[in-house]
């Protein structure tokens, strides 16, 4: 006879990506009843590059995730472009960087570890409202189906409307950030394929300083753009770089370069250091959803990992807590001091860098060190 899901949790994690699987894993470690929503199944896909820094390995080991088959893929070589790609700089690697995952495996690798650890995972769920009550948080469907938890973990780029129930909300207007992606399936044994796994980086690849990545592996080429504006001009942009890349012969004769090939998503809440808090009425943001995503870089999955994991210390100390708000107040002060630097964007204007970046052997090298992994430029 099947379980009969639970309906009350201790906490209940609000999106399955990286960072709500990692908290559900280490709060359910802890004890702690955990429900798993996410308005999707698994495994799904993801408009997103796919890469990591090396950092991962050291946090994946902490969620006992079996991390050598996800991080098979080192990234070997790397280039710097500018907008127009007239100009390359190449910076001189000590060691591997990152890797390039399958955004669809991880994922579903980290879920999978998160219902072994005993956190109940709840798909194809869309949350539509949430009611703060004095002893916790009422989550409610789409299907009329309510969920109750004392402690509740927003890990989606939710809406204004679910976080202004809560609490949270800007002070600010901020444009929206969306995400564009073109992939190509390869034939691994095509003279084609690449050899080694390598990046190609756009800086400055739009006007509001957007960010395009070409990710060459033997059996896949994935071309995305992250930049604020507009969805159509994001688009746009995106298809127009595949294009100068085609003649440049950076990607194959037959890489897409079409609006009907472009995947497009809204990114990230806006950046973390902004807001002025991430702790709302028993709740606490994280993740993507918080702007957890590496200044320089725009790569989410590390960073939102990282916070996921210092929310669950906070939560954990939450749980037996008498005044439990109290304790998940300290989570804003705590993330600022261990995440401030890292997320920290360069005191100088990227486009005003650039010419140093494209004369200046020092300064590739220094840009690469921002680039992967926080590093002041």
């Amino acid at each position: 006879m099947p379980k009969k899901k639970k309906t009350e949790f201790d906490a209940i994690v609000v999106g399955a990506g990286p960072a709500g699987a990692t908290i559900a894993i280490m709060l359910a470690k802890k004890g702690m009843s955990v429900g798993l929503i996410d308005r999707e199944s698994f495994p799904r896909r993801k408009a997103c590059t796919g890469w990591v820094n090396t950092d991962i390995a050291k946090l994946l080991d902490e969620l006992d995730v079996a991390s050598k088959q996800l991080l098979s893929r080192p990234i070997k070589e790397v280039a710097f472009h500018n907008a127009d790609l007239s100009k390359t700089s190449v910076p001189k690697l000590k060691s591997t960087p990152g890797y390039l995952i399958d955004r669809a495996t991880f994922d579903e690798r980290l879920v999978n570890t998160a219902k072994r650890a005993g956190a109940q995972l709840i798909e194809n769920c869309e949350i539509t409202d949430l009611d703060p009550q004095e002893s916790g948080v009422n989550v409610i469907t789409s299907k009329g189906k309510t969920y109750q938890c004392k402690l509740l973990v927003l890990a989606i780029g939710a809406s204004k409307k679910l976080r202004a129930q809560v609490g949270i909300a800007r002070s600010d207007a901020r444009e929206t950030r969306w995400t564009a992606l073109i992939e190509h399936e390869l034939d691994a044994k095509s003279k084609d394929a690449p050899t080694t796994t390598y990046i190609d980086i756009v800086l400055g690849a739009t006007a509001d300083n957007g960010l395009g990545m070409l990710a060459r592996q033997k059996d896949r080429i994935s071309l995305t753009l992250n930049s604020p504006g507009e969805r159509d001009a994001i688009i746009a942009r995106i298809v127009e770089l595949a294009h100068i890349m085609r003649e440049k012969k950076m990607v194959t004769s037959d890489f897409p370069a079409k609006p009907t090939a472009v995947e497009c998503a809204e990114s990230s809440f806006g950046p973390a250091l902004e807001l002025d808090s991430h702790v709302g009425k028993h709740t606490l943001l994280i993740g993507d959803a918080g702007g957890f995503i590496a200044a320089v870089s725009q790569e989410g999955i590390y960073p939102s990992m990282w916070s996921a994991k210092i929310a669950a210390e906070v939560i954990g100390s939450a749980w037996g807590a008498d005044i439990s708000q109290d304790a998940l107040m300290t989570f804003d002060n705590k993330w600022r001091l261990e995440m401030g630097d890292y997320l920290r964007p360069p005191n100088t204007d990227l486009q005003l860098l650039a010419p140093l970046i494209f004369s200046n052997q020092p300064m590739t090298d220094r840009m690469a060190s921002a680039f992967f992994f926080g590093e002041n430029i």
